[in-house]
């Protein structure tokens, strides 16, 4: 009898076997259990584990102890990588010229062997909401792309709404003597933009420092807000707050957006607007989190 139960129990075995095996071949990095440091930045290339033929791309958290490599048997001058760590400051940056990739100092000057990443640190504040940015921002990076208009005069940002009245000092930059029509649309977690949107509100070209609308129907949340004229149309993301908000969300954005400029260069310009635009996106989950707490 104990032969018969070992022998059924043969195939059991065999099949999770096979079942940790297949594991270990499609999720390599997660089976290995090491603990991540890190997330990419920007990169240009097939990058990914020495010995793993996967491509890293931006957003992904990599473990410590990672030696990275370009796939590529001559890797051109563009090719490169960029890993924050878990608190979004900059940790590895590699290029490539003349088929040969070196990691960079931070001088800038990029001649010393790739060495595998550090350790991670203690967690801490900064970590949790940079490592909720990279969650968010993964989940669906297209829908943080950005086309930006030279010299446009709207940026991302955060605004203060009370009542129906929202002052768009931080939002509107420069305008010039036109007219203009301003339009905001709310924005869901998904990214659709077919929900509320708002009437056109006229600029009056002969006053262009007024930042103070009133628009109604409109209420804390993300929006998109389309600014159309004779010539152009421009769009930006603002997250608006009430007022019990607006302090520590505001002061939250614009630390993020400083720690983004310490990124210099080897980041798109482009990449780091779609990166401005997830951090608003988990301000705003933030918000609606706190606010849900707050009824009773």
């Amino acid at each position: 009898m104990q032969g018969k139960w070992a022998c059924a129990a043969r195939p059991r075995i065999l099949w999770a076997f096979v079942i940790s095996g297949a594991f270990c071949i499609f999720f390599p990095w997660e089976a290995q259990g090491q603990q991540k440091v890190g997330y990419v930045l920007d990169i240009e290339g097939c990058w990914g584990p020495a010995g793993n033929s996967s491509c890293l791309k931006p957003g992904d958290s990599i473990p410590a102890g990672t030696l990275l490599r370009n796939a590529a048997a001559k890797p051109t001058d563009a090719e490169r990588i960029v890993v924050a760590d878990l608190k979004g400051d900059v940790i590895k940056t590699i290029h490539c010229k003349s088929s040969v990739c070196n990691e960079c100092r931070s001088s800038g000057a990029c001649y010393d062997p790739i060495h595998p990443l550090p350790d991670s640190n203690s967690p801490s504040v900064l970590q949790t909401a940079f490592e909720s940015l990279m969650a968010v921002f993964s989940a669906k990076p297209e829908r943080f792309s950005v086309h930006r208009v030279r010299g446009g005069s709207l940026s991302d940002a955060i605004a203060q709404v009370s009542g129906e009245q929202i002052n768009l000092s931080q939002v509107l930059t420069v305008l010039g003597n036109e007219h203009y029509n301003l339009m905001f649309t709310l924005i869901t977690d998904n990214g659709d933009t077919s929900n509320w949107k708002s009437k056109a509100i006229p600029i009056d070209a002969e006053h262009p420092s007024v930042k103070q609308f009133v628009v109604k129907g409109i209420h804390p949340g993300l929006y998109e807000v389309r600014l159309d004229a004779a010539y152009f149309s421009q769009s930006s993301w603002i997250l608006l707050t009430d007022s019990d908000s607006f302090a520590k969300l505001n002061s939250e954005f614009l630390r993020f957006s400083t720690q983004m400029e310490t990124w210099g260069d080897d980041v798109l310009p482009s990449l780091k607007d779609s990166y401005r635009r997830a951090y608003l996106a988990y301000l705003d989950q933030q918000m609606r989190a706190q606010n849900a707490k707050r009824i009773p």
